[in-house]
């Protein structure tokens, strides 16, 4: 069951929550047409984020302090390859690296410690990915695994298992 969800299709209001609280814009953002007619997308610049309180419940252990298991769903399309592009911080005081991120030239996503995707993404197009977490698990189910449109992705490496309230762990 969703506990937040942002659909960007009021261009007056691009923080606009459906489901949850509205974001907190950081910096500047802009409305643009979505994957679909009437769908609508936004534009965040440079240097710019959203922060999201979805209010998640820390879970994973009887002592878990952060919530380690959830799924994230993005549509998304990125103009070039030439920067990386992220699409999630843990750390709500911004101090550290982001979690996922598209990396220049290649177009894979993922990061070091989850491993890249072998398949790359091509500017200009359209996306959905799920990023599916569980830290909390210690057999075949644990760690970070991506979906493109609904399909698995392999990885270029297998990356390292992530402890429990660790990387990944939403604080």
């Amino acid at each position: 069951t969703p506990v937040a969800e942002w659909l960007f299709d009021d261009p007056s209001n691009l923080t606009k929550a459906e489901i949850g609280d509205d974001l907190i814009l950081v910096g500047v953002d802009s409305a643009v047409s979505g994957p679909e007619a009437g769908d609508g997308a936004v534009s965040i610049g440079i240097g710019s984020y959203y922060i999201a309180n979805p209010y998640m419940l820390p879970n994973g252990a009887d002592t878990a302090k952060r919530v380690n298991v959830y799924t994230m769903v993005f549509d998304f399309r990125v103009l070039d390859l030439e920067q990386w592009h992220c699409f999630g911080q843990t750390d709500p005081t911004n101090l550290n690296d982001g979690e996922w991120f598209i990396n220049p030239g290649d177009g894979n996503v993922g990061v070091g410690s989850s491993g890249y995707t072998k398949n790359s993404i091509t500017p200009g197009e359209w996306y959905r990915l799920a990023i599916v977490v569980n830290t909390a698990d210690t057999n075949d189910n644990s760690g970070v695994k991506y979906y493109f449109d609904g399909v698995a992705q392999s990885l270029q490496s297998t990356g390292h298992v992530q402890s429990i309230d660790n990387r990944f762990s939403i604080a």
